[in-house]
């Protein structure tokens, strides 16, 4: 039964860190030691105990991907607002849009891209 989860697993899942837990765990089920799976796949020691523990306490939905990803610093309403913003002129700089975000909702994103794509979502060209 558990070889047969871990193998229709494999076969179905979409990310490759999934597989790589799920083959690291059906080799130890295999009888291959820790040094053995660590040489083939290129993992640690407590990764395999790591994903041996968390398949035996929730099957094959402990190898999957808990992140789904990061709430928007800006809700979906505050980026329309911004776009439209946007819109008013031909061309922004970078440090308007910033001050303007940071002005009107508090928010300085960690990354310079973030600011990048809402340029590119306006359609305005880059100073």
């Amino acid at each position: 039964m558990w070889m047969r989860s871990l193998d229709e697993f494999i076969e179905n899942s979409q990310d490759k860190r999934e597989v790589q837990r799920a083959i690291a765990v059906k080799m130890l089920l295999c009888g291959y030691k820790h040094e053995q799976i660590m040489s083939v796949l290129g993992v640690s020691s407590g990764f395999i105990s790591k994903w041996k523990k968390a398949f035996f306490q929730n099957g094959v939905e402990g190898l999957k991907l808990a992140h789904r990803g990061s709430v928007g610093l800006l809700s979906p309403e505050q980026r329309l607002f911004i776009i439209e913003w946007l819109l008013t002129k031909d061309r922004w700089t970078l440090k308007e849009l910033e001050y303007e975000i940071s002005y009107q909702y508090g928010v300085t994103f960690s990354s310079k891209q973030s600011y990048y794509d809402l340029l590119d979502l306006s359609g305005n060209k880059r100073e």
